[in-house]
């Protein structure tokens, strides 16, 4: 429990600077951005270890606080029994938006076998999907060979109202 609250009290010291910015009008914070700051304290020297790829969508004040807890555990449970939990691990999140929504993936490779009994079961897997539910958005999981795949979708609109 206390590893849960110190993520959130991360995630809430990550996006107060945002959310004050975003108040102010004087943000243009993007989505890729914010999962950047939030996944730097796992990137290796080189920047080689996590990337970020795909369209940037900006980010409205409303999800900052949602999509920092929800990167921020994926990047906690990476570290503790997935990818980043190995030297050689990668992780990959690609960021597309077609159709009025916005797909994320988040891409391990390198890492340990989950087994998805136990992951299913995890406090993590409860928090990520109850975060995803308020935006509302889809929550989809791969545990594959290489590594957890966990590929997200929500509209446009509920990203960045504005968007729509």
């Amino acid at each position: 429990m206390r590893h849960r609250l110190l993520a959130l009290s991360a995630a809430h010291e990550l996006t107060m600077p945002i959310l004050e910015e975003q108040e102010q009008g004087n943000s243009t914070v993007t989505l890729l951005q914010l999962i950047g700051k939030v996944v730097a304290p796992y990137q290796d020297p080189d920047g080689q270890r996590i990337s970020l790829t795909g369209t940037d969508v900006p980010l409205g004040p409303n999800h900052a606080t949602k999509f920092a807890l929800l990167f921020h555990e994926l990047a906690t449970n990476a570290a503790k029994y997935g990818a980043l939990s190995a030297p050689e691990g990668k992780v990959t999140v690609r960021l597309q938006c077609e159709g009025g929504v916005v797909c994320l993936e988040w891409l391990e490779e390198g890492g340990p076998t989950v087994p998805e009994e136990r992951a299913l079961m995890s406090f993590g897997t409860r928090l990520i999907d109850s975060t995803a539910a308020s935006f509302p958005a889809i929550v989809k999981r791969d545990w594959r060979p290489e590594g957890l795949a966990v590929v997200l979708e929500v509209g446009a609109d509920v990203i960045h109202p504005a968007s729509s």
